[in-house]
């Protein structure tokens, strides 16, 4: 073997001698004797592939930190700084968690708002083929646009809940009340359009009888 090469003991390989150089914390040197007050670089038996990987400062435990700043091995400032941004963090992910159980209760809550609103789009539909099925074609107009009205307002409604679930703590508990005026007058003009006569064998839409 060339002197400037060194066998590991723990993987047996061959690796040059700088491979082999281990630098020792200040609680290290003092274990064995030393004062300390400069750290030491050793010749390890083992590789550096093979020597034990040093915890960093960060994922020390508060105890471990302690320790360090006893044998010189961090300052205090230091270890200062880690333990401050653990709380930090610590405060910042309960406050996300408490915030994400409330939007879990708003969108629940929600839910139970539209259940009506999807009961009535399913009813709608319903009548929709019964109307087509018996040649009501001014009938099959109104329901196809309510329901289409209904569809869009419910969709917008759970897209702008997701980018703002906020706006929904304090929601109304109708439905009806939370279709956009542009979605109410949209079915209200072609409810307007249709003659008397028909208007009168047909029942009003639930969103407009309840939206005047």
């Amino acid at each position: 073997m060339q002197k400037d090469y060194k066998k590991c003991a723990k993987c047996g390989a061959d690796k040059p001698l700088a491979q082999f150089k281990r630098r020792l914390s200040r609680a290290q040197m003092q274990a064995r004797g030393m004062k300390g007050e400069v750290l030491m670089t050793i010749s390890s038996k083992n590789c550096k592939d093979c020597q034990p990987k040093r915890t960093p400062p960060r994922k020390q435990t508060p105890k471990q930190l302690h320790n360090m700043m006893v044998s010189g091995d961090i300052s205090e400032v230091k270890a200062k700084l880690i333990l401050d941004e653990r709380k930090r963090m610590a405060r910042l992910i309960m406050s996300k968690a408490r915030y994400e159980a409330w939007v879990d209760q708003w969108r629940r809550q929600l839910k139970e708002t539209l259940a009506p609103m999807t009961y009535e789009i399913r009813k709608i539909n319903a009548q929709l083929r019964y109307a087509h099925e018996a040649g009501n074609d001014v009938y099959a107009g109104l329901l196809d646009k309510y329901e289409g009205v209904l569809k869009r307002e419910r969709s917008k409604i759970l897209l702008d809940f997701e980018a703002d679930p906020h706006k929904y703590k304090r929601i109304k508990k109708d439905w009806w009340d939370l279709v956009s005026d542009f979605g109410v007058e949209s079915l209200r003009d072609r409810w307007m359009s249709i003659g008397k006569e028909e208007k009168a064998r047909m029942k009003v839409p639930e969103l407009l009888a309840r939206r005047k």
